[in-house]
């Protein structure tokens, strides 16, 4: 209970911009989970404090975050989340431009999302899949992504 309301707390802070106080929050769930060894909430809080990192333009603090989330998730396995995670962490790769980074993360993206159908929006990871090829110059695999981002769209659309 100390934990959700710590969590609704860090959502206030954040909603008025106070994203000092938010970060605060973030972390005094954090704590909680940590000792309390639920690896599901701790993932849970270091995606929101990645994603208020993000709105700070801080990308070292929230690739961190990313990264601990994943592996949490892939230790629970939960591979939807943890396939999210990885998603959130390439996106930030390709924006500061580690794209052999980028691309191992949105790969394992891929990979975990394979069996969860279209609840993952998968043309968004071939999307990116795509974008990150393009920058390589990999103009053959940049197509070939872009053709599974439109093919898995279209599935969805039909469904």
């Amino acid at each position: 209970m100390v934990a959700i309301a710590w969590h609704q707390m860090a959502l206030i802070y954040q909603e008025i911009g106070d994203l000092q106080n938010a970060e605060a929050a973030y972390k005094e769930v954090l704590t909680i989970w940590v000792r309390r060894s639920d690896s599901s909430g701790e993932a849970m809080t270091l995606m929101e404090l990645a994603d208020l990192y993000i709105t700070q333009h801080q990308h070292e603090a929230a690739l961190g975050c990313y990264r601990q989330a994943a592996e949490r998730y892939a230790g629970i396995n939960n591979n939807l989340q943890e396939a999210q995670a990885r998603y959130n962490l390439a996106n930030i790769l390709l924006e500061i431009g580690d794209l052999k980074a980028a691309h191992q993360e949105v790969e394992r993206s891929i990979y975990c999302q394979a069996a969860q159908g279209n609840v993952t929006e998968p043309w968004k990871v071939w999307g990116l899949l795509a974008d990150i090829e393009r920058q390589q110059n990999n103009r053959e695999a940049s197509l070939r992504a872009r053709n599974e981002a439109a093919n898995a769209y279209l599935i969805y659309r039909r469904e």
